[in-house]
């Protein structure tokens, strides 16, 4: 079996629909061969923190793919395995920001004439939706339905040293560059 863990940093009370979006994919993930496990950070106010923290506790389980959600998003079922099994080291699924215009979070990484580069087609399965059936090259992207390789973390790690903090036996990264000053958290 492949692993998986699924970091997801709680404010109060867990989002209902959150817990049923993953209730809902946890047997297609079995079913698809994936072993996941849970890495949960609890009313942390500092989200890069949590997700630092989650991140050393889900590398301690050496899986090949670590997935950050945040408590308060929801998909379809399918979803969460169409993230990790899409190709590339660092996959995010986009949402809506949580106003009345339609804005969704990230950017694309358009070509020299301003067209969106598509990075790798036949990702999703909604049949009804054939536009929507391709990943798109980016530049920057939320973290709330994000997909990270363990070979990216290690990239990451040698490519920022000064990210790098904690004991050198289980070190920890900024992942998401936001206290890391000196080899120390601030």
């Amino acid at each position: 079996m492949k692993r998986l863990e699924i970091c997801i940093p709680f404010f109060g009370t867990p989002f209902p629909q959150t817990l049923r979006a993953l209730e809902g994919s946890v047997p297609l993930l079995r079913e698809a061969g994936w072993d996941a496990n849970a890495q949960i950070e609890v009313n942390n106010p500092y989200i890069s923190c949590a997700r630092s923290m989650m991140l050393r506790k889900a590398l301690n389980r050496q899986p090949e793919v670590i997935v950050f959600i945040d408590h308060d998003v929801s998909w379809d079922a399918r979803d969460l395995l169409t993230l990790i099994e899409t190709p590339g080291d660092v996959v995010a699924g986009t949402y809506r920001f949580k106003k009345d215009e339609i804005e969704y979070m990230g950017m694309t990484m358009p070509d020299l004439d301003g067209q969106q580069q598509v990075r790798h087609r036949g990702v999703c399965q909604d049949p009804y939706d054939p536009e929507f059936q391709c990943a798109l090259l980016g530049h920057s992207a939320p973290a709330g339905f994000l997909k990270i390789t363990v070979d990216a973390v290690d990239r990451f790690m040698r490519a920022y040293p000064e990210l790098v903090y904690g004991p050198p036996h289980a070190p920890s990264v900024d992942l998401f560059y936001q206290g890391v000053k000196d080899g120390i958290w601030w």
